[in-house]
């Protein structure tokens, strides 16, 4: 019989939820579980008492075992690596195609010994060819240190100046602790007893804006468009009129010309707003003239005067350029 971990997900034999009670366990037993939610038929709260090894105390219902831990499965849309069981060696591999006999196999362009019959695998990363010499896993994500930090369980992660005596490990601080740890370049606890550490996951750029119908639009190449409607009828209901063309051009609710492309010169965009623009001089001793975008050029910065354009955008701050 297994040792029973009670800080890993328990179960009985038949699959029945069960977690550990707060009672005490009766004499004899070493556990007390409560009967989670199931569709065996127990009662669901029902307390229960175990011996060590997972049998039940009376011997009437089915014994107390770990949840088993699935094995990993290789994410075939991720980089992946074989690795030599026996000596460690690691090499770079491409996913080629799955397999059109069972759902659970895969194919490599290569094999990592070069023999062109060794580049079957199956999901759980082991060797579908028998000879059991590789086994294929996901390339682990390389760890930028010069970016923010946090372990796999969110904790903030706060990285010390130097490195360990030995310069193989980062020393670290994790959460409010003030215990110094010490990781390796891929994210390790030096003995595997803290939490791994990955880098804080970048926020996305915002998304373009939404295209607003109730504004001017042009195309995404800057010709003019006169909207027509925007309730025409299947997939591409905005109809407008591109400058001169007579004939009307549609798109979709999205603006896009063809819906399956990513970016087209004849996507409808809307008119930037303007922003607003001084043009003006600036005297040593503080008199101001004011000049149209027409005359500027004819008064020059130079000494004694500076020569600005100053651009008001509709939101944020202005912008100056020295003329």
């Amino acid at each position: 019989m297994n040792k029973i971990d009670i800080n890993k997900p328990l179960q009985l034999a038949d699959g029945t939820p069960v977690r550990i009670a707060t009672a005490l366990p009766m004499r004899g037993a070493a556990f007390c579980i409560e009967i989670g939610k199931n569709d065996n038929g127990r009662s669901e709260g029902q307390l229960r008492h175990f011996k060590a090894d997972g049998s039940h105390i009376h011997g009437d219902i089915p014994d107390l075992q770990n949840v088993p831990e699935v094995a990993p499965q290789v994410d075939i849309t991720k980089p992946l690596e074989a690795v030599h069981i026996a000596t460690g060696k690691v090499v770079p591999m491409i996913f080629d195609r799955m397999s059109p006999v069972t759902s659970d196999r895969f194919y490599t362009k290569t094999a990592p010994d070069g023999a062109w019959s060794n580049d079957a695998w199956d999901l759980d990363g082991q060797d579908a060819c028998h000879y059991k010499a590789w086994t294929i896993r996901n390339v682990a994500p390389k760890i930028d240190w010069t970016k923010p930090l946090e372990t796999v369980d969110g904790q903030r992660v706060e990285l010390l100046p130097e490195k360990s005596d030995d310069g193989e490990y980062w020393r670290v601080r994790i959460g409010v602790s003030w215990g110094v740890r010490h990781y390796s370049e891929d994210g390790k606890h030096r003995f595997g007893d803290q939490p791994d550490i990955r880098n804080v996951a970048e926020v996305p750029a915002p998304a373009a804006p939404a295209l607003d119908l109730t504004k001017p639009l042009q195309t995404r190449d800057g010709r003019s468009v006169v909207l027509i409607t925007s309730e025409g009828r299947g997939k591409y209901p905005v109809l407008g009129y591109v400058g001169d063309d007579t004939g009307p051009t549609s798109g979709t609710s999205e603006g896009k010309y063809q819906a399956h492309t990513a970016q087209r010169d004849e996507d409808l965009v809307n008119v930037a707003d303007k922003p607003d623009v001084f043009y003006g001089s600036i005297y040593r001793f503080g008199d101001v003239n004011t000049w149209t975008a027409d005359n500027v050029s004819e008064f020059p910065s130079e000494e004694g005067r500076a020569t600005v354009k100053v651009t008001f955008p509709k939101d944020g701050k202005p912008t100056v350029e020295l003329l």
